[in-house]
């Protein structure tokens, strides 16, 4: 499903992904382990063209990726979510989930607040709480769009 072979990125002159390979099928999950500056998440934003590769190749569902502007890699149903904490801490858990709503594509998974809720039963129980009273690491819950 998604497969990277021998990528290389760089900030400026500093060489950070060095000849990155590894592929993950449907239905596997996959966690980037690695201390500080090890390339995790320019691994990501590699994939998501936000840092454009140097040389190698990223293919999802078999389309290369490396040349895709990052919208249309997008729309592939890749997502990217930054640590930082970007809800609307005015608006409750359940609006800030229907503010990331997309549009029902075809082959795409659609994640409803049902399914959201059964993954993380405590946003469940404060879905009717504002953004600003969640914690970081609750509040990154949800951000989740796609699966």
């Amino acid at each position: 499903m998604l497969e990277l072979n021998g990528v290389n990125s760089f900030y400026g002159k500093a060489h950070i992904l060095r000849d990155l390979s590894f592929s993950i099928d449907a239905g596997e999950v996959v966690s980037l382990l690695g201390r500080n500056g090890a390339g995790k998440t320019t691994t990501v934003k590699s994939i998501m063209q936000l840092v454009r590769p140097a040389s190698g190749s990223i293919r999802f569902q078999g389309d290369e990726l490396t040349r895709l502007p990052t919208h249309r890699v997008a729309k592939l149903g890749i997502g990217y979510v930054p640590e930082e904490r970007r809800i609307f801490t005015d608006l409750t858990i359940s609006e800030n989930l229907e503010v990331g709503r997309q549009p029902t594509r075809a082959g795409v998974f659609e994640w409803t607040e049902e399914i959201l809720f059964e993954l993380f039963p405590n946003l469940a129980e404060r879905r009717s709480n504002r953004g600003k009273a969640l914690s970081g690491g609750s509040s990154r819950c949800c951000r989740l769009r796609e699966r």
